[in-house]
């Protein structure tokens, strides 16, 4: 006897722990992947061997650039094991195959943006914005380039993930106390944060804020919606496809790479390069709940390492 498949484990999962659509495609997609190389419906047919045969075959290695990479490999395994886990807690399985199986990845820099990213960014835009104010908005490379600047501005002064950009709706933004709310349903940890704003963005979002009323938007509505300020986009509301065309077609025009994440390594370390660094405040503005996952995103610049390294006497 077979047992369950994978799709009826993954319905009874979901149903029982009320799983997100983001969280079910995600279970969803790594047993996809994993069936392309153990071909088997049935959970219980999946032996260790399998696994790391699998494993052997995917992931890089000198000389095999093309594979995938460790962190890839481990949230393939990650998913994969807590869906046997759900399975041995139910009582449908007995062993599961993707224990001890995940790779140490090398710890690389993290990626901040280029030296002088924002100020290229900023200049590329606003030549964009000439551009329409003059009539010609077919001549711009990025449109529509103000409501696009809100964006970058609000990532840079906030160092918050693409997903809580795209929640943040009307009212969730109080210019007069300078704050805005970060909703739980974009947060990594379900946690909705109250957020200071700075004092650049205000004019910026008040300016947003009009335009979306003027075009019908509602409080509840979505605030960073390209679609309701170009007749380019004509999608309902904006998702991380459109966010994802734009930072590649700017990351091309100015020929370094641009990215919301990079934006995010750069809000962290910036904040913590600063003489009055305070790593609990930068934890509490990036959203984290454990510490260690602010550490992760400072990366210390070398000229205040080689400061640090000079004081040493050389006697």
């Amino acid at each position: 006897m077979h047992g369950l498949t994978f799709d009826e484990l993954m319905t009874e999962l979901f149903t029982e722990r009320w799983s997100s659509l983001k969280t079910q495609s995600g279970y969803a997609m790594c047993v996809r992947v994993m069936k392309r190389h153990i071909k088997t419906d049935y959970p219980a047919e999946v032996t260790k061997q399998q696994v790391l045969a699998w494993r052997a075959t995917v992931v890089k290695r000198p000389g095999r650039p093309e594979g995938i990479s460790e962190v890839s490999w481990n949230t393939y395994s990650r998913h994969l094991k807590a869906l046997y886990n759900f399975g041995i807690e139910r009582g449908y399985l007995t062993d599961n195959p993707f224990l001890r199986v995940n790779l140490k990845p090398p710890v690389l820099k993290t990626k901040t943006l280029p030296d002088g990213a924002i100020s290229k960014i900023r200049q590329l835009l606003r030549y964009c914005m000439d551009l329409e104010d003059k009539g010609e908005p077919r001549g711009a490379y990025i449109h529509p380039a103000w409501f696009w600047l809100v964006v970058v501005e609000m990532l840079y002064h906030t160092g918050i993930r693409q997903r809580q950009l795209l929640c943040i709706k009307l009212h969730d933004i109080d210019l007069r106390n300078a704050r805005f709310i970060c909703s739980a349903e974009g947060a990594k940890n379900s946690k909705e944060s109250l957020l200071p704003l700075h004092r650049e963005l205000i004019p910026l979002l008040d300016h947003l804020l009009d335009q979306a009323v003027r075009r019908g938007a509602k409080p509840s509505d979505q605030l960073f919606n390209v679609n309701l300020h170009s007749k380019r986009h004509r999608l309902e509301t904006m998702n991380t496809w459109q966010v994802g065309m734009f930072f590649t077609r700017l990351s091309r025009k100015l020929g370094m790479t641009v990215s919301p994440h990079r934006f995010r390594h750069s809000f962290a370390t910036e904040l913590m390069a600063g003489d009055n660094a305070d790593i609990h405040l930068t934890q509490l503005l990036m959203g984290h709940s454990d510490i260690r996952s602010t550490m992760i995103y400072v990366d210390v610049p070398v000229d205040k390492l080689r400061s640090y390294l000079m004081q040493r006497s050389g006697a």
